[in-house]
């Protein structure tokens, strides 16, 4: 990623970051991102990371389809995991939950069902084959904002088997409209609603061509907890 560069959808020119010289400017920065003269910022597929970080760990260590369903407290003071398939595993000394919204790890430090309160934000997240941006935007994050306060980023990103993929994702306010997650990545309604959401906010062809490429989907309504709740046990 070399750039980044914001817009208004009237095309009012907002910011133009050149990462290279900002990481080269400052040398704390430097220090810790340049290797062999040239400045490590990469935009990447979320799939493709998840496999660098796999294939670096011994094969044991990651185990697929285990929903953890309940974290029990024993005589000795460690803890043991209870899982859907009605195994379990443990003791340990330590538990870092990283399960989401509906984490159960969050459930067993509060002692109850907290429910997460929803945002009223809405994102939805596009991605399409490679080739559906400018030419002259490669290696730039573009954002865009909308006079009726949507905004959409377009970007590239490196994936599976060295593809590229094209990337925008658009957040909008919908606060009298609860959305829950297509954990399915279908395109249906969220690539129908994306595009004419995009269309109400004279989004540049840029950003809705991207869209109109897109061969994956996934809409969320962002949720939250309270951050005043406790954070461990």
């Amino acid at each position: 990623m070399n750039n980044v560069v914001s817009k208004t959808c009237g095309g009012i020119d907002l910011l133009a970051l050149d990462v290279d010289a900002a990481v080269r400017e400052d040398s704390a920065a430097a220090a810790g991102l340049i290797v062999n003269g040239s400045i490590c910022s990469f935009t990447i597929m979320r799939d493709e990371l998840s496999r660098i970080l796999y294939d670096a760990l011994p094969k044991s260590t990651v185990q697929f389809g285990k929903e953890l369903t309940q974290i029990e407290l024993t005589s000795d003071g460690s803890y043991s995991l209870c899982f859907a398939d009605g195994s379990s595993d443990g003791s340990y000394d330590l538990v870092v939950g990283a399960d989401g919204i509906r984490s159960k790890v969050r459930r067993f430090v509060v002692g109850c069902d907290d429910e997460a309160q929803y945002s009223g934000i809405r994102i939805r997240f596009g991605i399409s084959p490679g080739g559906s941006r400018p030419r002259n935007a490669a290696g730039q994050m573009r954002q865009f904002f909308s006079m009726d306060g949507a905004y959409a980023l377009t970007g590239s990103y490196g994936g599976l088997q060295g593809k590229i993929f094209d990337m925008i994702a658009l957040t909008t306010y919908e606060d009298s409209t609860r959305i829950d997650s297509n954990a399915a990545w279908d395109t249906g309604d969220s690539k129908t609603s994306t595009l004419e959401r995009l269309q109400v906010g004279e989004f540049p062809s840029e950003v809705t061509d991207v869209a109109a490429a897109a061969t994956r989907f996934f809409d969320i309504g962002v949720r939250f907890q309270s951050p005043f709740s406790p954070w461990s046990r």
